[in-house]
């Protein structure tokens, strides 16, 4: 019985290796392509930056997402800013940590907090892109007591 050519049986050695190579660099562009994230033009300043530590503290990523980073029991809060606006989403975090719908924890924090919250939000939803970056260097005194622990490494900023 006669046995079927292969498909590159007549390739020389030099195509096979051009085409490996080829295909080597295709998958490195794909790949940093991929994983690389345009820097953000939105700076986490004062109330935005001390959102995010309460975020931290409360462990609100244990429950929600943002850009696709934490829970899934609670509401993405991506764009919720957006959906609502700084005013709708202000009340909304009220009523939600004022009474725990759902399953979500009765949270006890005073309006100062909320604010704050609410500046993150807004501020992350600026960004479209990821984590945003801390610019200034008195903002790094607050960055510093943040729990990073808590943050995955592809989220430092």
């Amino acid at each position: 019985m006669r046995q079927a050519p292969s498909i590159n049986a007549g390739m020389p050695p030099v195509w096979k290796m051009s085409l490996m190579a080829v295909l080597v660099l295709c998958f490195a562009v794909q790949t940093v392509l991929v994983y690389t994230d345009r820097p953000s033009a939105v700076r986490l300043e004062g109330e935005a930056l001390r959102g995010a530590s309460l975020y931290q503290q409360h462990n609100c990523q244990s429950c929600h997402q943002i850009y696709g980073f934490g829970g899934f029991l609670g509401p993405d809060l991506t764009n919720v800013a957006k959906m609502y606006g700084p005013r709708g989403l202000r009340s909304r975090l009220d009523y939600a940590l004022g009474s725990g719908p759902g399953q979500m924890p009765i949270i006890d924090v005073p309006p100062e907090d909320i604010d704050a919250l609410t500046a993150w939000l807004v501020a992350m939803d600026e960004t479209g892109t990821g984590q945003a970056r801390i610019e200034r260097p008195d903002n790094l005194r607050i960055a510093q007591k943040l729990d990073w622990s808590r943050v995955p490494w592809w989220e430092y900023p």
